[in-house]
């Protein structure tokens, strides 16, 4: 595990972490108006979130056999993720590995080839089986509800002196309407120097 997280907490991160990335556009205050996703970003942002969800199951698995003093015979299964589904699926603990072995093969394919990606509607399908997974496991519940949110404040008084004005910017993430993620920054319109 990262950090000592608990697989909980590293699963409710990545899911704060995919409502933000999804949201990107919103964040940006520069622009009045709609703002136009980035291809780039459509491509590598729902790419590697998936790389770190499927990161996630391989450490709940690994926890998950480890607490129930389990062992996976390597003879018979090696050490990979994809032996580690098998032996929960040959010890009845996940009814069918179809699923997860299909996202770990999309998971594959984007690390290791360099026109392999995954689409933010599929990450959305993937994100709902590895987190049945993980219930499964008895580490998660059901997903968190989770909602972007954006907004822009007037500084009619500045903290800068040499401002006339200036704006907040706060986006983030709410969880039940409690507030879980927060990313700020200020913008000034500068007094003329004249």
């Amino acid at each position: 595990m990262s950090n000592t997280l608990t697989i909980a907490q590293l699963w409710r991160r990545l899911l704060i972490d995919v409502e933000l990335a999804r949201n990107y556009p919103l964040a940006s205050f520069d622009v009045v108006g709609a703002q136009a996703r980035n291809p780039i970003l459509e491509r590598l942002l729902p790419s590697l979130l998936l790389v770190k969800a499927v990161a996630v199951l391989d450490a709940a698995i690994s926890e998950y056999v480890a607490s129930r003093g389990l062992s996976i015979p390597r003879g018979t299964y090696g050490t990979s993720l994809n032996g580690k589904i098998e032996f929960l699926v040959d010890e009845s603990i996940f009814p069918d590995g179809d699923d997860l072995h299909r996202i770990r093969d999309v998971r594959n394919v984007i690390a290791h080839d360099a026109n392999g990606d995954t689409t933010w509607s599929a990450l959305d399908n993937d994100i709902g089986t590895l987190n049945g997974a993980l219930k499964t496991l008895g580490f998660v519940g059901d997903p968190p509800r989770l909602e972007f949110f954006a907004e822009r404040r007037t500084m009619d008084k500045p903290d800068r002196p040499d401002a006339l004005f200036g704006f907040r910017h706060v986006f983030g993430v709410k969880e039940d309407s409690r507030l879980v993620a927060t990313v700020e920054h200020k913008q000034y319109v500068m007094k003329d120097d004249t």
